[in-house]
């Protein structure tokens, strides 16, 4: 799996939730009589799939002051929230790391000139010194110390310049290290994005212990009509009260992730399936206890509810199988009604029935 940070952006929907994507994509286009070409495609897929944040929020502003999505737009939109800003990042870092560099290596050259001027001078004066007579001993002693001192200065001050340097270089590695973390963060939610739960698995897959090794997919009922009821402003809220919860129940440790639109992932590992099945239960009960309001008028958006399917990993599981007998609990949760927790091996069970 390839780890690295690229500025071209990557999307790691599954062919069902892409699908479902281009069918949002292509009213939003059409309602602003945009031609289906890459940029303003991306464009809406992004909107649609919320997983740009700044990019929703210019579109929603546009929409309530009443202007039109134009082309020019688009291309604008595309520049600034999907390619410009991280290459912005990484030069600016880049650039910061090459002058510190370049200005080190400048002190380093003055320092030695400055030593191998002292060094001539230095012998100079020890031949001198050999030559001399007792009388003037004390004049060329006093030049030697004058040159000492001089070198001790330009040590000193390379010290201090190398000291800042040091400085600016744990400053630059703190803000790659928020630029790394945002890399994988989702912005909306705070949780790790798709990007980073594809690394994550992998890892777990491959490292832990099978027997003490769990997946739960968690994905919102109904929210599709919470977004048309209440607008797509009210469904970020939901989604992000929803991390908030997840985060609470969530041990120290463990791993939670949005997986993709309103579907999101936890990963657990070094537990036990009851102890799974109780933190599914208290994120589900949790959500399903709560009452939302809208920030406009106070009032309730009612109960929303989540489905949770999990799946304990076996013996040679690949990702793909681990995720697809989630996905079935997750598939059977919602045929039973939603707003419950399903066990993969509650599924097998009713399979062998």
């Amino acid at each position: 799996m390839d780890q690295s940070i690229s500025f071209i952006p990557r999307y790691h929907e599954t062919t069902e939730q892409a699908a479902e994507y281009l069918r949002m994509t292509l009213p939003l286009l059409g309602k602003f009589q945009l031609p289906v070409n890459p940029v303003n495609y991306a464009i809406g897929y992004d909107y649609v799939a919320g997983n740009n944040r700044p990019l929703r929020e210019a579109i929603i502003q546009l929409e309530k002051s009443n202007q039109p999505l134009t082309p020019e737009l688009c291309v604008r939109y595309y520049k600034e929230f999907i390619l410009d800003e991280a290459a912005k990042k990484f030069e600016r870092v880049g650039r910061s790391l090459q002058n510190l560099v370049s200005n080190t290596l400048d002190d380093v050259t003055k320092t030695q000139h400055q030593a191998s001027s002292a060094n001539a001078t230095l012998e100079q004066q020890a031949e001198i010194l050999s030559k001399t007579e007792p009388q003037q001993i004390a004049e060329v002693l006093s030049k030697v110390l004058e040159e000492s001192r001089n070198l001790a200065a330009s040590g000193n001050e390379l010290k201090s310049s190398l000291q800042a340097t040091n400085d600016e270089i744990y400053q630059l590695r703190a803000e790659l290290e928020m630029m790394k973390e945002a890399a994988f963060t989702d912005a909306l939610t705070g949780l790790l994005n798709r990007r980073a739960f594809d690394m994550k698995i992998q890892q777990v897959v491959e490292n832990s212990p099978p027997a003490t090794t769990f997946l739960m997919l968690l994905d919102l009922d109904h929210f599709k009509k919470v977004n048309d009821q209440y607008g797509h402003l009210t469904g970020d809220k939901v989604l992000r009260f929803t991390a908030r919860i997840i985060k609470q129940h969530l041990p120290q440790g463990q791993v939670a992730a949005r997986y993709g639109g309103e579907e999101m992932a936890i990963l657990l590992t070094d537990v036990q399936r009851e102890t799974v099945l109780e933190i599914a239960e208290q994120i589900r009960d949790s959500l399903a206890r709560s009452r939302l309001q809208r920030r406009d008028n106070q009032k309730t958006i009612g109960q929303v509810t989540i489905s949770i399917g999990v799946a304990g990993m076996r013996d040679n599981d690949t990702i793909d199988i681990l995720i697809e007998r989630a996905d079935q609990a997750l598939y059977n949760a919602k045929e039973q009604g939603r707003n419950r927790v399903i066990d993969d091996q509650h599924v097998s069970e009713l399979a062998s029935a």
